[in-house]
């Protein structure tokens, strides 16, 4: 038997407790929690499912699961975008479209978000001139969109990522340096943040100012140093490649923030031709107030003879821990 619906106060509470479990990367948990919401009737619950399936490299469930939601339940729009979303990463392309479509004809939808996420579609499909048209239509005196908000960031990021796929670095560069005095000034969204400054990085580098696009590097790590590209792009503008001296290390490193009396742990995974030197390529990653704090728990070697470049490839979460827990 099915379980009764439940009040909206009640499903939003449990839909934060489920973003809490994605964040602290308990996927199962958060599947399960999506699976509870669904049968309550709500429609959240196919949202946090598809989520924690596509965490878990579940896409094509994750794809099941989004379907499933909107024919039940005819949308919201971010099912149909999460979906269109998905479809864009399998290069399941003119689904992608139609699910975006379906978004549009919507009474409630965010516009903004579904152009953003459209015009990644017809990058990914070199559709350049179709990727910058999409954004251009978009109402910049919409006064929702102000140098303080993401989507203003999300917009500009997507168009000179395009521009970074045409070999247009100088008006990245030059675009981007018009904004460069907001762009500092907002602090609201990591993520973007990071790409943002990923992008505009990369554009430096291409044009061989080593100076900006390391600068630019920085930036972005010091707001997500999860974030991959920005950590190739660190490793190619360091240009050390690597030799038959040089290990590929899984590394759990300890360390401590002294300022709230935690302890942490957290697995890399490092090219270098020693441990001390494999040390030295996660302190780039880490804050530097705890650089004296960083000491390598255990180690193994993975590839022995490791060519490729030098640094950092793989940065776990977080696991943090009481200090008199350590000390017990």
């Amino acid at each position: 038997m099915s379980e009764p619906p439940i009040e909206i106060n009640a499903s939003d509470t449990l839909m934060d407790e489920g973003f809490d479990l994605l964040e602290q990367g308990q996927l199962e948990e958060a599947l399960a929690l999506g699976e509870r919401l669904e049968r309550l009737a709500w429609t959240g619950g196919f949202e946090l499912q598809a989520l924690a399936l596509n965490r878990l490299d579940r896409r094509d469930e994750a794809i099941d699961v989004l379907q499933r939601g909107v024919d039940e339940a005819g949308g919201p729009w971010l099912l149909w975008q999460l979906l269109g979303n998905y479809l864009s990463d399998e290069t399941r392309y003119d689904e992608a479209h139609r699910a975006y479509d379906e978004a549009l004809k919507l009474d409630v939808v965010d516009e903004i978000s579904i152009a953003i996420n459209r015009s990644v579609l017809f990058q990914r499909q070199e559709r350049y001139d179709d990727a910058l048209g999409v954004l251009d239509r978009v109402d910049m005196e919409d006064p929702d969109l102000t140098p303080d908000s993401s989507e203003y960031w999300k917009l500009k990021d997507c168009r000179w990522s395009v521009f970074n796929d045409q070999d247009r670095f100088a008006e990245v560069t030059k675009e981007f340096e018009t904004e460069r005095e907001q762009f500092e000034k907002f602090d609201e969204d990591a993520e973007i943040i990071s790409w943002v400054a990923y992008h505009v990085g990369f554009a430096f580098y291409r044009l061989g100012n080593i100076a900006s696009a390391t600068r630019w590097n920085a930036y972005a790590l010091a707001w997500n140093k999860y974030h991959e590209y920005n950590a190739w792009l660190l490793r190619e503008l360091r240009g050390e490649r690597g030799t038959e001296a040089t290990n590929y290390y899984e590394i759990l490193i300890e360390g401590m923030w002294a300022e709230t009396e935690r302890g942490f742990i957290v697995n890399y995974g490092v090219a270098a031709d020693s441990p001390e030197k494999a040390l030295d390529f996660v302190k780039e990653f880490e804050p530097e107030n705890v650089h004296d704090t960083l000491k390598i728990d255990e180690m193994d070697v993975i590839e022995a003879g490791f060519l490729e470049p030098k640094g950092v490839y793989v940065v776990s979460a977080y696991h943090t821990y009481p200090l008199d827990e350590a000390e017990e």
